[in-house]
C-alpha cells in the first residue's frame, strides 16, 4: 500500500474507493449533502492483480507484465488526481493513496489503521442469484470494515437536504449502531424510522403486547433522534422487512436507507441470511450500514 498522510483531526473521516471508470464520482457529490462536521476525505486506488497467482508489481519480474501494472499505476494516479480536484473546489481536505491486490481487502486495512469512519463506494446491484457467486467491494465491506459503509447505487440530487429511512429492530446491538449514528451526526433533511413485525421477538408475552411495546418502541425512538433530525417519524409496520423497507422509502421519498450490521460469514449468510446483506446486494436503495468503530 502506498504511503499515506496522517492528520490531526477531530471530525469525519471518510475513505472513498476510486476506480478508474469514475462510477465514485457521485459518492464525491452526495458527501457533502451529508453535512458532515470536519469532514476530512481519504481517496483510495486499487491496482488489483491481473494473473491468478496475484503476483503485484514488485513481485513481478521486467516483462511485459510490468508495463502494464505501471500502466495501470498511471492511469490510477490520474483519476486519484482528478478525484482530489473535485473535492478540493468544496475545500475539503483530501489524502491520496495508490495500494496493489485486493480492492475489499486494502480498503478494509486502510481503515483500520487510519482510524477511518466511514468507508464510502459505488456499487452496482446484484441479483440475489448473482450475489451468491460472486463476490463484490461492497460485500466486502459489509462483511469485514471496521466501521461504517456508505454504499450508493444511483446517482443522486447535486443539492438539498437528504431524506432517509432507519430501519430498526430495537436489538442492543441497534443500540450501539444509533450511538455511533449519533457521533457521526450526518445532516438529514428528514428521518422516518421504521420497524417490521417479522423480525422481532416476542418479548412481552403475547403476539399483542409485543406489537404494542414495539410501536412504542419505536415511537420512543423517533422522540429520541428528532434532536437530531427535527423532522422525524416513527412507523411500525406489520409485514415483512424487506417489503416493509421497500414502501417506506417510496412513500417517504427517501435518497437512503440506514441499517445496523454486526457482518457475517459465509455460512452464516447461507443458514441465516442477512438483512443488511441484502439490502446492499440485491435492493436498489442507497444504504448507510452503521457499525460500532473497532
Amino acid at each position: 500500500m502506498g504511503n499515506a498522510i496522517e492528520h490531526s483531526h477531530n471530525g469525519v473521516k471518510v475513505l472513498v474507493g476510486v476506480d478508474l471508470s469514475g462510477s465514485y464520482r457521485p459518492v464525491l457529490d452526495f458527501l457533502p449533502r451529508l453535512g458532515f462536521a470536519g469532514l476530512e476525505v481519504h481517496l483510495l486506488h486499487c491496482v488489483e492483480a491481473i494473473i491468478p497467482d496475484g503476483f503485484v508489481p514488485g513481485q513481478v519480474p521486467t516483462s511485459g507484465l510490468s508495463e502494464i501494472y505501471e500502466e495501470l499505476r498511471r492511469d490510477g494516479a490520474v483519476e486519484l488526481d482528478h478525484a482530489a480536484s473535485l473535492l478540493a473546489s468544496k475545500d475539503i481536505p483530501v489524502t491520496k493513496v495508490q495500494a496493489f491486490g485486493n480492492t475489499g481487502s486494502e480498503l478494509v486495512d486502510y481503515a483500520k489503521s487510519h482510524d477511518i469512519d466511514l468507508v464510502a463506494v459505488f456499487s452496482r446491484t446484484h441479483g440475489a442469484w448473482e450475489s451468491f457467486f460472486f463476490g463484490s467491494v461492497a460485500k466486502a465491506l459489509v462483511q469485514a470494515a471496521p466501521c461504517s459503509v456508505l454504499v450508493l447505487k444511483s446517482e443522486t440530487s447535486g443539492s438539498g437536504e437528504v431524506s432517509a429511512v432507519l430501519a430498526t429492530d430495537h436489538s442492543p446491538y441497534m443500540d450501539q449502531c444509533l450511538a455511533e449514528f449519533k457521533r457521526l451526526r450526518p445532516h438529514l433533511g428528514s428521518l422516518t424510522v421504521v420497524c417490521a413485525e417479522d423480525r422481532l421477538p416476542i418479548l412481552a408475552g403475547s403476539e399483542e403486547k409485543a406489537m404494542i411495546e414495539y410501536r412504542q418502541k419505536t415511537e420512543s425512538l423517533a422522540e429520541d433522534l428528532s434532536a437530531l433530525v427535527p423532522a422525524t417519524q416513527g412507523r411500525y409496520v406489520a409485514d415483512h422487512l424487506r417489503n416493509t423497507i421497500r414502501s417506506v422509502m417510496t412513500d417517504s421519498a427517501a435518497e437512503l436507507l440506514l441499517m445496523g450490521a454486526q457482518g457475517h460469514g459465509f455460512l452464516d449468510r447461507i443458514m441465516l441470511g442477512s438483512q443488511s446483506f441484502a439490502q446492499v446486494v440485491v435492493e436498489p436503495h442507497n444504504v448507510l450500514v452503521l457499525r460500532p468503530k473497532g
